[in-house]
Protein backbone atom coordinates (compact mmCIF):
# COMPACT_ATOMS: atom_id res chain seq x y z
CA UNK A 1 0.00 0.00 0.00
CA UNK A 2 3.07 2.46 1.13
CA UNK A 3 4.28 2.35 -2.45
CA UNK A 4 0.99 2.25 -4.53
CA UNK A 5 -0.24 5.88 -2.33
CA UNK A 6 3.80 7.25 -3.15
CA UNK A 7 2.74 6.56 -6.67
CA UNK A 8 -0.74 7.97 -6.70
CA UNK A 9 0.15 10.98 -4.71
CA UNK A 10 3.26 11.33 -7.33
CA UNK A 11 0.72 10.93 -10.66
CA UNK A 12 -0.83 13.65 -9.24
CA UNK A 13 1.77 16.22 -8.40
CA UNK A 14 4.11 15.40 -10.71
CA UNK A 15 7.28 17.00 -8.79
CA UNK A 16 10.62 17.68 -10.41
CA UNK A 17 13.05 15.22 -9.61
CA UNK A 18 16.83 15.70 -9.48
CA UNK A 19 19.46 12.93 -9.55
CA UNK A 20 23.09 12.98 -9.03
CA UNK A 21 25.46 10.31 -9.95
CA UNK A 22 28.88 9.84 -10.28
CA UNK A 23 32.24 9.84 -8.20
CA UNK A 24 31.66 13.57 -6.93
CA UNK A 25 27.64 13.03 -6.47
CA UNK A 26 27.81 13.71 -2.71
CA UNK A 27 30.06 17.24 -3.20
CA UNK A 28 27.85 17.98 -6.01
CA UNK A 29 24.58 17.39 -4.44
CA UNK A 30 26.43 19.61 -1.19
CA UNK A 31 26.38 22.76 -3.41
CA UNK A 32 22.66 21.76 -5.41
CA UNK A 33 20.78 21.17 -2.27
CA UNK A 34 21.16 24.54 -0.25
CA UNK A 35 21.02 26.53 -3.19
CA UNK A 36 17.96 25.41 -4.57
CA UNK A 37 16.47 25.94 -0.91
CA UNK A 38 17.15 29.46 -1.35
CA UNK A 39 14.07 29.17 -4.00
CA UNK A 40 11.84 26.09 -3.92
CA UNK A 41 10.60 23.59 -1.23
CA UNK A 42 13.21 21.60 -2.12
CA UNK A 43 14.45 17.68 0.04
CA UNK A 44 16.87 15.01 -0.45
CA UNK A 45 15.63 11.47 -0.53
CA UNK A 46 17.72 9.28 1.15
CA UNK A 47 16.81 6.35 -1.18
CA UNK A 48 14.80 5.35 -4.69
CA UNK A 49 11.28 5.15 -2.94
CA UNK A 50 9.88 8.44 -2.69
CA UNK A 51 7.18 8.61 0.22
CA UNK A 52 4.15 10.69 -0.12
CA UNK A 53 5.06 12.54 2.70
CA UNK A 54 7.67 14.06 0.72
CA UNK A 55 6.23 14.66 -2.85
CA UNK A 56 3.36 16.65 -1.25
CA UNK A 57 5.36 18.92 0.89
CA UNK A 58 7.97 19.75 -1.95
CA UNK A 59 8.00 21.20 -5.46
CA UNK A 60 11.70 18.77 -6.01
CA UNK A 61 12.91 16.20 -4.71
CA UNK A 62 16.91 15.15 -5.39
CA UNK A 63 17.99 11.82 -4.82
CA UNK A 64 22.01 11.42 -4.64
CA UNK A 65 22.62 7.94 -5.85
CA UNK A 66 25.04 5.14 -4.39
CA UNK A 67 27.56 3.94 -6.86
CA UNK A 68 25.95 0.66 -7.46
CA UNK A 69 22.05 1.36 -8.30
CA UNK A 70 19.49 0.15 -9.59
CA UNK A 71 18.29 1.97 -12.49
CA UNK A 72 15.10 0.15 -13.41
CA UNK A 73 13.86 1.15 -9.63
CA UNK A 74 13.91 5.42 -10.69
CA UNK A 75 11.97 4.44 -14.08
CA UNK A 76 8.76 4.79 -12.65
CA UNK A 77 9.77 8.66 -11.10
CA UNK A 78 11.70 9.67 -14.76
CA UNK A 79 8.52 8.47 -16.92
CA UNK A 80 5.88 10.39 -14.80
CA UNK A 81 7.93 13.54 -13.21
CA UNK A 82 7.25 17.36 -14.62
CA UNK A 83 10.62 17.57 -15.12
CA UNK A 84 13.36 15.18 -14.67
CA UNK A 85 16.85 16.12 -14.33
CA UNK A 86 20.20 13.50 -14.35
CA UNK A 87 23.23 15.26 -13.56
CA UNK A 88 26.27 13.39 -14.03
CA UNK A 89 29.65 14.48 -12.06
CA UNK A 90 32.44 12.04 -13.08
CA UNK A 91 32.94 7.67 -13.67
CA UNK A 92 36.68 8.12 -13.33
CA UNK A 93 38.41 9.71 -10.35
CA UNK A 94 41.77 9.06 -11.14
CA UNK A 95 44.08 11.15 -13.37
CA UNK A 96 45.19 9.30 -17.01
CA UNK A 97 48.99 9.41 -14.90
CA UNK A 98 47.19 7.80 -12.39
CA UNK A 99 45.85 4.98 -14.73
CA UNK A 100 47.33 1.92 -12.32
CA UNK A 101 45.07 3.05 -9.31
CA UNK A 102 42.09 3.44 -11.17
CA UNK A 103 39.30 1.46 -10.37
CA UNK A 104 36.49 -0.12 -13.18
CA UNK A 105 34.07 2.37 -13.92
CA UNK A 106 30.20 2.23 -12.98
CA UNK A 107 27.80 1.58 -15.89
CA UNK A 108 24.91 2.53 -14.03
CA UNK A 109 24.50 6.03 -15.23
CA UNK A 110 24.72 4.65 -18.65
CA UNK A 111 21.44 2.65 -18.34
CA UNK A 112 19.66 5.76 -15.85
CA UNK A 113 20.22 7.48 -19.04
CA UNK A 114 18.38 5.37 -21.34
CA UNK A 115 15.51 5.52 -19.59
CA UNK A 116 15.20 9.67 -19.60
CA UNK A 117 12.17 10.63 -21.53
CA UNK A 118 12.24 13.21 -24.23
CA UNK A 119 11.25 16.35 -21.89
CA UNK A 120 14.00 15.44 -19.15
CA UNK A 121 17.53 17.06 -18.89
CA UNK A 122 20.80 15.10 -18.44
CA UNK A 123 23.99 17.64 -17.30
CA UNK A 124 26.93 15.94 -17.94
CA UNK A 125 30.56 16.75 -17.11
CA UNK A 126 32.60 17.67 -20.53
CA UNK A 127 35.91 16.88 -19.18
CA UNK A 128 34.90 12.73 -18.48
CA UNK A 129 34.79 11.16 -21.77
CA UNK A 130 32.89 8.51 -21.14
CA UNK A 131 29.81 10.71 -19.15
CA UNK A 132 30.12 13.27 -22.59
CA UNK A 133 29.48 10.46 -24.54
CA UNK A 134 26.43 9.77 -22.32
CA UNK A 135 24.14 11.89 -24.05
CA UNK A 136 25.28 10.96 -27.59
CA UNK A 137 22.35 8.99 -29.91
CA UNK A 138 20.00 9.84 -27.04
CA UNK A 139 16.53 11.34 -27.40
CA UNK A 140 16.72 14.06 -24.54
CA UNK A 141 18.07 17.09 -24.08
CA UNK A 142 21.54 17.57 -22.32
CA UNK A 143 23.96 20.39 -20.86
CA UNK A 144 27.46 19.68 -20.35
CA UNK A 145 30.06 21.61 -17.81
CA UNK A 146 33.69 21.68 -17.39
CA UNK A 147 36.84 23.67 -18.19
CA UNK A 148 37.27 22.26 -21.78
CA UNK A 149 36.24 24.54 -24.54
CA UNK A 150 33.27 23.37 -25.54
CA UNK A 151 31.15 22.89 -22.52
CA UNK A 152 28.25 24.52 -22.25
CA UNK A 153 29.00 26.22 -18.86
CA UNK A 154 32.93 26.38 -19.10
CA UNK A 155 34.96 27.68 -15.88
CA UNK A 156 37.76 29.82 -16.82
CA UNK A 157 40.64 32.12 -15.07
CA UNK A 158 40.63 29.37 -12.15
CA UNK A 159 42.12 30.94 -9.25
CA UNK A 160 42.63 29.91 -5.33
CA UNK A 161 43.80 31.33 -2.39
CA UNK A 162 42.97 31.65 1.51
CA UNK A 163 39.88 33.16 0.39
CA UNK A 164 38.84 30.42 -1.21
CA UNK A 165 38.22 29.33 -4.98
CA UNK A 166 37.48 32.37 -8.03
CA UNK A 167 36.30 31.63 -11.58
CA UNK A 168 34.82 32.88 -14.12
CA UNK A 169 31.64 30.88 -15.63
CA UNK A 170 31.46 31.35 -19.79
CA UNK A 171 27.63 30.52 -20.65
CA UNK A 172 26.35 31.19 -24.29
CA UNK A 173 28.63 34.61 -24.20
CA UNK A 174 28.07 35.68 -20.96
CA UNK A 175 30.97 36.13 -18.38
CA UNK A 176 29.52 35.89 -14.71
CA UNK A 177 32.12 35.95 -12.16
CA UNK A 178 31.95 33.13 -9.01
CA UNK A 179 32.97 32.79 -5.71
CA UNK A 180 33.25 30.30 -3.21
CA UNK A 181 34.79 31.16 -0.21
CA UNK A 182 34.84 28.47 1.96
CA UNK A 183 36.32 25.26 -0.64
CA UNK A 184 39.35 24.51 -2.26
CA UNK A 185 39.72 22.16 -5.38
CA UNK A 186 38.47 21.83 -8.80
CA UNK A 187 35.65 19.31 -7.54
CA UNK A 188 34.12 21.90 -6.07
CA UNK A 189 34.02 23.97 -9.16
CA UNK A 190 32.48 21.16 -10.97
CA UNK A 191 29.76 20.72 -8.59
CA UNK A 192 29.19 24.54 -8.79
CA UNK A 193 29.15 24.32 -12.38
CA UNK A 194 26.48 21.78 -12.43
CA UNK A 195 24.71 23.77 -9.72
CA UNK A 196 24.32 26.71 -12.38
CA UNK A 197 23.88 24.50 -14.61
CA UNK A 198 20.15 22.81 -12.90
CA UNK A 199 19.51 26.17 -11.79
CA UNK A 200 19.47 27.20 -15.38
CA UNK A 201 17.30 24.34 -16.59
CA UNK A 202 14.88 25.66 -13.67
CA UNK A 203 14.74 28.96 -14.70
CA UNK A 204 16.34 30.47 -11.90
CA UNK A 205 18.61 33.94 -12.32
CA UNK A 206 22.70 32.84 -12.88
CA UNK A 207 23.74 36.04 -11.06
CA UNK A 208 21.46 35.32 -7.79
CA UNK A 209 22.55 31.79 -7.79
CA UNK A 210 25.97 32.71 -8.12
CA UNK A 211 26.05 34.83 -5.47
CA UNK A 212 24.11 32.30 -3.53
CA UNK A 213 26.77 29.49 -4.17
CA UNK A 214 29.45 32.00 -2.40
CA UNK A 215 28.73 30.94 1.34
CA UNK A 216 28.03 27.09 0.15
CA UNK A 217 30.02 25.11 3.30
CA UNK A 218 30.22 21.68 1.42
CA UNK A 219 31.07 18.80 3.17
CA UNK A 220 33.23 18.49 6.29
CA UNK A 221 36.42 16.72 5.96
CA UNK A 222 36.56 17.33 1.70
CA UNK A 223 37.92 20.26 0.29
CA UNK A 224 36.55 23.20 2.79
CA UNK A 225 39.32 26.40 3.64
CA UNK A 226 39.22 27.00 7.80
CA UNK A 227 40.90 28.99 9.91
CA UNK A 228 43.10 27.82 12.35
CA UNK A 229 44.33 29.14 15.52
CA UNK A 230 47.32 31.76 15.42
CA UNK A 231 45.68 32.97 12.16
CA UNK A 232 46.80 29.72 10.57
CA UNK A 233 44.95 28.82 7.36
CA UNK A 234 43.55 24.74 7.50
CA UNK A 235 43.04 23.02 3.97
CA UNK A 236 40.50 20.30 5.64
CA UNK A 237 40.72 16.55 3.30
CA UNK A 238 40.63 14.73 6.55
CA UNK A 239 38.06 12.38 4.81
CA UNK A 240 38.87 12.17 0.73
CA UNK A 241 39.59 8.68 -0.48
CA UNK A 242 41.98 9.05 -3.50
CA UNK A 243 45.96 9.71 -4.22
CA UNK A 244 44.71 11.79 -6.86
CA UNK A 245 42.78 14.47 -4.13
CA UNK A 246 45.93 14.13 -1.84
CA UNK A 247 48.03 15.22 -4.63
CA UNK A 248 45.69 18.16 -5.34
CA UNK A 249 45.70 19.31 -2.16
CA UNK A 250 49.64 19.39 -2.20
CA UNK A 251 49.10 20.99 -5.54
CA UNK A 252 47.12 23.94 -4.12
CA UNK A 253 48.94 23.75 -0.83
CA UNK A 254 52.00 24.50 -2.82
CA UNK A 255 50.09 27.56 -4.84
CA UNK A 256 48.98 28.92 -2.39
CA UNK A 257 52.08 29.56 -0.57
CA UNK A 258 53.81 31.06 -3.85
CA UNK A 259 51.38 33.42 -4.31
CA UNK A 260 51.49 34.85 -0.46
CA UNK A 261 55.57 34.86 -0.73
CA UNK A 262 54.90 36.79 -4.00
CA UNK A 263 53.12 39.70 -2.60
CA UNK A 264 55.25 39.32 0.76
CA UNK A 265 52.47 38.89 3.18
CA UNK A 266 52.63 35.03 3.95
CA UNK A 267 55.48 33.66 5.84
CA UNK A 268 54.18 30.88 7.32
CA UNK A 269 54.87 27.42 7.24
CA UNK A 270 53.59 24.93 4.33
CA UNK A 271 52.97 21.79 6.79
CA UNK A 272 51.57 18.54 5.01
CA UNK A 273 49.85 16.45 7.75
CA UNK A 274 48.72 12.91 5.82
CA UNK A 275 47.00 9.83 6.62
CA UNK A 276 46.96 6.68 5.17
CA UNK A 277 45.40 6.55 2.16
CA UNK A 278 42.80 3.07 1.88
CA UNK A 279 41.63 1.46 -0.98
CA UNK A 280 44.74 1.38 -3.68
CA UNK A 281 45.22 -2.18 -2.75
CA UNK A 282 48.30 -3.85 -4.66
CA UNK A 283 49.60 -0.38 -5.39
CA UNK A 284 49.52 0.80 -1.80
CA UNK A 285 53.62 1.06 -1.32
CA UNK A 286 54.02 3.09 -5.12
CA UNK A 287 50.98 5.32 -4.54
CA UNK A 288 51.71 6.33 -1.00
CA UNK A 289 55.65 6.97 -2.23
CA UNK A 290 54.53 9.35 -5.43
CA UNK A 291 53.06 11.48 -2.50
CA UNK A 292 56.36 11.60 -0.28
CA UNK A 293 57.68 12.87 -3.48
CA UNK A 294 55.01 15.36 -3.89
CA UNK A 295 55.47 16.56 -0.56
CA UNK A 296 58.92 16.99 -0.95
CA UNK A 297 58.62 19.38 -3.68
CA UNK A 298 56.36 21.77 -1.52
CA UNK A 299 56.30 21.35 1.96
CA UNK A 300 58.51 23.13 4.72
CA UNK A 301 57.62 19.77 7.69
CA UNK A 302 55.28 16.54 6.99
CA UNK A 303 53.71 14.58 9.39
CA UNK A 304 53.01 10.98 8.08
CA UNK A 305 50.05 9.08 10.35
CA UNK A 306 49.37 5.82 10.23
CA UNK A 307 51.52 2.32 8.92
CA UNK A 308 50.90 2.98 5.04
CA UNK A 309 51.86 6.34 5.71
CA UNK A 310 55.41 5.56 6.43
CA UNK A 311 56.31 5.43 3.00
CA UNK A 312 55.56 8.89 2.33
CA UNK A 313 57.72 9.54 4.85
CA UNK A 314 60.23 7.66 3.49
CA UNK A 315 59.78 8.90 0.04
CA UNK A 316 60.23 12.80 1.05
CA UNK A 317 63.17 11.87 3.09
CA UNK A 318 64.62 10.41 -0.20
CA UNK A 319 63.96 13.10 -1.86
CA UNK A 320 65.07 15.57 0.05
CA UNK A 321 63.58 16.95 3.46
CA UNK A 322 65.34 16.77 6.28
CA UNK A 323 65.18 14.42 9.84
CA UNK A 324 63.98 17.68 11.18
CA UNK A 325 61.05 18.08 8.63
CA UNK A 326 59.66 14.80 8.58
CA UNK A 327 57.37 13.35 11.52
CA UNK A 328 56.18 9.84 11.95
CA UNK A 329 53.08 8.72 13.96
CA UNK A 330 50.48 6.09 14.70
CA UNK A 331 47.64 8.01 16.41
CA UNK A 332 46.59 11.03 15.70
CA UNK A 333 46.10 12.72 19.06
CA UNK A 334 49.59 12.71 19.09
CA UNK A 335 50.15 13.93 15.99
CA UNK A 336 47.50 16.95 17.03
CA UNK A 337 49.19 17.87 19.88
CA UNK A 338 52.80 18.09 18.35
CA UNK A 339 51.37 20.01 15.42
CA UNK A 340 49.95 22.96 17.85
CA UNK A 341 53.21 22.92 19.80
CA UNK A 342 54.65 23.31 16.28
CA UNK A 343 52.43 25.77 14.30
CA UNK A 344 53.05 29.70 14.10
CA UNK A 345 50.92 32.67 13.07
CA UNK A 346 50.34 32.25 9.20
CA UNK A 347 51.35 28.65 8.49
CA UNK A 348 49.07 26.80 6.08
CA UNK A 349 48.21 23.28 7.20
CA UNK A 350 46.96 20.17 4.52
CA UNK A 351 45.36 17.97 6.82
CA UNK A 352 44.26 14.55 4.20
CA UNK A 353 43.41 10.97 4.33
CA UNK A 354 41.07 8.59 4.20
CA UNK A 355 38.39 8.89 6.67
CA UNK A 356 38.78 5.35 8.42
CA UNK A 357 42.30 7.35 9.84
CA UNK A 358 39.69 10.09 11.86
CA UNK A 359 42.11 12.82 10.23
CA UNK A 360 39.49 15.30 11.50
CA UNK A 361 40.46 14.93 14.93
CA UNK A 362 43.62 16.89 13.63
CA UNK A 363 41.60 19.34 12.11
CA UNK A 364 39.49 19.65 15.02
CA UNK A 365 42.18 20.20 17.40
CA UNK A 366 43.38 23.24 15.06
CA UNK A 367 40.75 24.95 14.41
CA UNK A 368 39.54 28.40 15.17
CA UNK A 369 35.57 27.44 15.78
CA UNK A 370 34.83 31.12 15.84
CA UNK A 371 36.06 32.28 12.42
CA UNK A 372 35.22 28.85 10.80
CA UNK A 373 32.10 27.92 8.85
CA UNK A 374 29.65 24.83 10.20
CA UNK A 375 28.78 22.13 7.71
CA UNK A 376 25.47 22.19 5.75
CA UNK A 377 25.71 18.50 6.20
Amino acid sequence: MFPFLSKFSFLRKKPKIIMVSGKNASLTEALILPSLREFFKVTLLESSIFSRNEILKNEILISCLPENFRARKFNFWVKHSFLPIFVVTNLSDIPAEDIAFASKKDECVIKLAKLMPPFSYLILNYDDETVREIGDNLNVRHLTFGFGENADFRATNYHIDENGINFKLNFKGNVLPVWLRYLFGKKYVYAALATLAVGTVLDLNLIELSQNLKDRKGISGKGRVLRGFKNSLILDNSKISSISSVREGLNILNEIGLQKKEREFWQGKKIAVLGDVLGVGKYTIEAHETLGESVAKVADMLLAVGERAKFIAEEAKIKGMGNGAVFQFYDTSKAASFLKAKINRGDIILVAGSAEMKMEEIVEALEDVSSSPTSEK
